[in-house]
């Protein structure tokens, strides 16, 4: 099981899947073998399978807690958010000190629309752990959702922090900008979000621009006529090819 749980952890799913199918050969009903399976499942898509034995694993139970932390999350992505709910409901309700479990819960909430409860489930989580980000992230959500822009996009930039992600900035010994203005040196805008993002966020490259003359923007080779035309002075490259030494904005 060890073994198991740390090929799933470094993401070599398919070994891990052939150890713990050999293992429920010799025991089917060994609840933690089902549950780190249903996982493996779940992140190999196969997500009917993944619920039928994290189900198992809660018949059979002992990490209750855990699993049902992650079968909300099984449930939520086959869009049976009440269920979803009662499995998050009923993990915070046996581990209420639990941050992952009330991030968890926080998550369904917002997919629910329940805004003011997601709000209150990841303040909860924070007052656990405030340097969680997912909470954080979570929260920012819930209030630009809300139309509670200065907070929200506070609350947004913990979105960098964000576990299991590709880093959204270019590794660089420069600062994130803070909205300063400066004469020397470039601007580097980074396009770390989807196209639809990316239009909409454009207009503010003059704005940019207004407080640092040099402005280079990394984006998909996609947005870069469209850029061209927002700011002709910028230099536009692909985001594939940023650049050290640069003062970083997102």
């Amino acid at each position: 099981m060890s073994l198991a749980a740390r090929l799933e952890n470094e993401k070599d799913y398919a070994f891990a899947d052939r150890l713990l199918k050999r293992a429920l050969r010799v025991a089917p009903d060994q609840p933690d073998a089902l549950h780190l399976s249903g996982i493996v499942d779940f992140r190999l898509g196969r997500r009917d399978d993944a619920l039928v034995k994290i189900e198992r694993a809660i018949a059979h139970g002992i990490d209750i807690r855990l699993y049902l932390r992650n079968i909300s999350e099984v449930y939520r992505a086959l869009g049976r958010f009440d269920d979803a709910l009662n499995a998050a409901l009923r993990a915070t309700a046996m581990a209420p000190d639990d941050p992952v479990c009330l991030h968890n819960l926080a998550v369904v909430q917002y997919h629910r629309l329940e805004l003011d409860d997601c709000i209150a489930s990841a303040e909860k989580a924070l007052t656990i752990n405030a340097f969680m980000p997912g909470p954080h992230f979570q929260l920012a959500e819930a209030l630009l959702l809300r139309g509670e822009w200065e907070r929200g996009w506070s609350e947004y930039q913990w979105r960098f922090d964000l576990p299991g992600n590709a880093p959204l900035m270019p590794p660089t010994t420069q600062p994130r900008w803070d909205g300063t203005p400066f004469d020397e040196g470039t601007l580097l805008l980074v396009a770390d979000q989807g196209f639809g993002d990316v239009i909409q966020f454009a207009r503010y490259i003059p704005w940019a621009a207004e407080r640092c003359p040099n402005i280079a923007v990394a984006t998909a080779a996609e947005m870069v006529p469209l850029l061209r035309q927002v700011y002709p002075a910028a230099h536009l490259f692909n985001a594939a090819r940023h650049t050290a030494g640069l003062r970083a904005g997102a």
